[in-house]
C-alpha cells in the first residue's frame, strides 16, 4: 500500500510526522502556530509552518489519513508541482479566513478599547470595566491607557491555530468535484454516498458548527471551510480534468 504513496505526498507526511515527533519529545513548536495577525506571536511564516503541527495524536492521524487517501490520486492527475501549489493553497487559504473571522470577533473589543483610548475618561474607563469585568486603576491617564493596551493585547494573544486540516478539507473538496459520482463510506455507518454529497454534507455540518460555536469547542471550522472554499475556486480556475468517475 505505501507503495502507492507519490512523491510530494511522501514528503508532506514525512514532514508532518517528523515534526509531531519532535513535538512530543519536548519541542517548543509555538512560534510556528499561526497566531493572529495583532498578536506579539505572530510572525510572517505561520500561515505557512502552522500546517506541519499537530495537537495531538488524533489530530495528525485524521489528517494524515486524508493526505493518504485523497493526496496520491490528484497528484497523479496534476503532478507534482501542480498539487503541491493546490495543497498550499487551500493550507494558507485557510489560516487566511480564520484570521479575518478573527478580525470581525475582536471588532468590539477593538471598537471600545480604541474609544477608551482616544478618551481615557472615568466614564470610558468604567464602562470598558463593566463590559470586560476587569479592574483598571486610574492613577494617572498614561497608567490606565497602558493597562487598557495590555488587556486588549492579551486578548489578542489567546489562542493558536495548528493542523493540515484546511489543506485536507481543500483535497476531499477537491476530490468530490473531480470524482463526484465515486462512492463513499461514512465510518461507521455502512452506507455507500457519492463524494459529491459527502463534500456538500461535511461543508454544511462544518458551516453549522462554526456559527454555532458550542462551549469548548476548539476545532476551527472556519479554517475547514476556508480550505474548501479556496479548492472550489482553483479548481474552476484550473478547469476540470476529469468529470466522471470510472
Amino acid at each position: 500500500m505505501m507503495d502507492n504513496l507519490t512523491p510530494t505526498v511522501k514528503t508532506l507526511l514525512m514532514i508532518n510526522i517528523g515534526l509531531f515527533i519532535l513535538k512530543i519529545t519536548g519541542f517548543d513548536d509555538s512560534f510556528l502556530h499561526l497566531h493572529y495577525f495583532e498578536a506579539e506571536s505572530f510572525k510572517i511564516f505561520q500561515p505557512i509552518t502552522y500546517m506541519f503541527i499537530h495537537a495531538g495524536t488524533q489530530h495528525i492521524f485524521m489528517n494524515m489519513f486524508g493526505l493518504f487517501m485523497f493526496g496520491p490520486l490528484l497528484e497523479k492527475i496534476w503532478g507534482q508541482n501542480r498539487f503541491l501549489i493546490f495543497y498550499f493553497v487551500c493550507g494558507v487559504g485557510s489560516g487566511l479566513l480564520y484570521n479575518l473571522i478573527q478580525y470581525f470577533e475582536y471588532a468590539e473589543l477593538r471598537k471600545i478599547t480604541e474609544s477608551c483610548l482616544a478618551d481615557p475618561t472615568l466614564s470610558n474607563l468604567k464602562e470598558y470595566q463593566r463590559y470586560f469585568g476587569i479592574e483598571l486603576i486610574q492613577i494617572n491617564a498614561t497608567i490606565t491607557t497602558d493597562l487598557v493596551k495590555e488587556f486588549y493585547q492579551s486578548r489578542v494573544n489567546l489562542g493558536s491555530l495548528v493542523g493540515a486540516s484546511g489543506a485536507i478539507f481543500g483535497l476531499l473538496t477537491a476530490y468530490g468535484m473531480l470524482f463526484p459520482n465515486s462512492e463513499m463510506m461514512i465510518f461507521p455507518i455502512p452506507i455507500p454516498i457519492k463524494a459529491k454529497y459527502f463534500v456538500i454534507l461535511y461543508g454544511a455540518y462544518e458551516f453549522w458548527s462554526g456559527v454555532k460555536n458550542a462551549p469548548g469547542d476548539n476545532v476551527a471550522h472556519f479554517g475547514h471551510i476556508g480550505g474548501m472554499i479556496f479548492a472550489f475556486i482553483l479548481i474552476k480556475y484550473w478547469g476540470s480534468q476529469r468529470n466522471k468517475f470510472y
